[in-house]
Protein backbone atom coordinates (compact mmCIF):
# COMPACT_ATOMS: atom_id res chain seq x y z
CA UNK A 1 0.00 0.00 0.00
CA UNK A 2 2.63 2.55 0.69
CA UNK A 3 4.60 1.65 -2.56
CA UNK A 4 1.28 2.49 -4.48
CA UNK A 5 0.65 5.77 -2.61
CA UNK A 6 4.75 6.74 -3.39
CA UNK A 7 4.16 6.11 -6.79
CA UNK A 8 0.94 7.99 -7.58
CA UNK A 9 2.62 11.08 -5.39
CA UNK A 10 5.54 10.97 -7.55
CA UNK A 11 3.11 10.91 -10.66
CA UNK A 12 1.69 13.80 -9.39
CA UNK A 13 4.99 15.88 -8.76
CA UNK A 14 5.48 14.52 -12.48
CA UNK A 15 2.60 15.60 -13.68
CA UNK A 16 2.85 19.25 -12.00
CA UNK A 17 6.27 19.68 -13.62
CA UNK A 18 5.99 18.94 -16.52
CA UNK A 19 3.02 21.46 -16.83
CA UNK A 20 4.76 24.26 -15.21
CA UNK A 21 5.25 26.84 -17.46
CA UNK A 22 8.91 27.18 -19.18
CA UNK A 23 11.07 29.69 -17.79
CA UNK A 24 12.15 32.62 -19.55
CA UNK A 25 16.06 31.53 -19.27
CA UNK A 26 14.44 27.88 -20.72
CA UNK A 27 13.21 29.60 -23.90
CA UNK A 28 16.35 31.12 -24.36
CA UNK A 29 18.28 27.90 -24.09
CA UNK A 30 16.16 25.86 -25.66
CA UNK A 31 15.81 28.71 -28.95
CA UNK A 32 19.63 29.04 -29.27
CA UNK A 33 19.98 24.85 -29.64
CA UNK A 34 17.27 24.55 -32.29
CA UNK A 35 19.77 24.76 -35.18
CA UNK A 36 22.14 21.52 -34.29
CA UNK A 37 20.09 20.49 -30.95
CA UNK A 38 23.43 20.35 -28.56
CA UNK A 39 24.18 21.71 -25.13
CA UNK A 40 26.93 21.30 -23.31
CA UNK A 41 27.71 22.23 -19.83
CA UNK A 42 31.80 23.67 -19.98
CA UNK A 43 33.47 24.21 -17.02
CA UNK A 44 36.67 26.73 -16.14
CA UNK A 45 38.39 26.37 -12.72
CA UNK A 46 38.53 30.07 -12.27
CA UNK A 47 34.63 30.41 -13.37
CA UNK A 48 33.00 27.33 -12.32
CA UNK A 49 30.26 25.49 -15.05
CA UNK A 50 28.30 27.42 -18.29
CA UNK A 51 25.91 26.31 -20.65
CA UNK A 52 26.84 26.89 -24.18
CA UNK A 53 23.45 25.85 -26.63
CA UNK A 54 25.41 25.10 -29.95
CA UNK A 55 27.52 28.49 -30.54
CA UNK A 56 25.49 30.64 -27.84
CA UNK A 57 27.45 30.75 -24.77
CA UNK A 58 25.43 31.59 -21.50
CA UNK A 59 28.24 32.70 -19.45
CA UNK A 60 29.04 36.04 -18.10
CA UNK A 61 31.91 36.11 -16.35
CA UNK A 62 31.09 40.03 -14.69
CA UNK A 63 27.44 38.36 -13.70
CA UNK A 64 27.43 34.94 -12.49
CA UNK A 65 23.96 35.43 -11.33
CA UNK A 66 23.17 35.69 -14.65
CA UNK A 67 25.56 32.39 -15.60
CA UNK A 68 23.68 30.77 -12.65
CA UNK A 69 20.34 31.28 -13.79
CA UNK A 70 21.39 29.95 -17.01
CA UNK A 71 22.46 26.74 -15.23
CA UNK A 72 19.38 26.81 -13.28
CA UNK A 73 17.38 26.54 -16.69
CA UNK A 74 19.25 23.68 -17.91
CA UNK A 75 18.58 21.96 -14.48
CA UNK A 76 14.88 22.25 -15.45
CA UNK A 77 15.48 21.44 -19.03
CA UNK A 78 16.54 18.21 -18.01
CA UNK A 79 14.10 17.46 -15.14
CA UNK A 80 11.18 18.21 -18.15
CA UNK A 81 12.79 15.29 -19.91
CA UNK A 82 13.68 17.84 -22.90
CA UNK A 83 17.20 17.07 -22.65
CA UNK A 84 19.34 13.65 -22.40
CA UNK A 85 23.10 13.26 -21.42
CA UNK A 86 24.83 11.71 -24.51
CA UNK A 87 28.19 11.66 -22.60
CA UNK A 88 31.02 13.32 -21.14
CA UNK A 89 30.01 17.37 -21.62
CA UNK A 90 27.12 16.93 -24.12
CA UNK A 91 23.48 16.58 -23.76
Amino acid sequence: MAILAAVAGGLKYLLRLKGRKLALAEKEVLAACANHGEIRILTVDAYGDWVRADSTDFFYPDDRARTARYLDAFHGILRRGLATHQGGFLY
